[in-house]
């Protein structure tokens, strides 16, 4: 397989992967800014264009924009959830072992499995809080 070759299937599979990542961040409420914008920059390095208009010559003013926006978010901080209930986290699980239940879509915050049952329905997303 040529470099050409490989580089396009490189760049298919890449655009393959952060269109499903993509909808399914947008769909649990998520922020997928950047990626949609690095969809825009592998979508103009596969096709020549971004399927909005965007071509090569848009290709470094989006590349910044990518950049900007993951110095906005924090991007390379290493945000490790907690629980609200019992303080685990990422790295530190409950004595005898636990999951995410729900995970906020705003702050690295969540229910483990284990503290769930004492908040009821309400963690696992049959009501609304409040």
């Amino acid at each position: 397989m040529d470099e050409n070759t490989l580089m396009k299937a490189a760049l298919e599979e890449a655009e393959s992967e952060l269109c499903y990542v993509g909808h399914s961040l947008v769909h649990e409420g998520y922020d997928t800014a950047t990626i949609a914008l690095a969809l825009d920059l592998v979508r103009i390095a596969l096709w020549g264009g971004n399927g909005d208009g965007k071509g090569p010559e848009h290709f470094e003013a989006i590349q910044a924009a990518l950049k900007a926006k993951r110095e906005e978010e924090g991007y390379g901080e290493k945000l490790e959830r907690t629980c609200v209930a019992c303080g685990c986290t990422d790295s530190r699980a409950c004595p005898e072992g636990c999951h995410w239940v729900w995970l906020s879509t705003e702050k690295p915050v969540g229910i483990c499995s284990v503290c769930a049952p004492a908040f009821g329905a309400w963690a696992v997303g049959a009501k609304s809080h409040g």
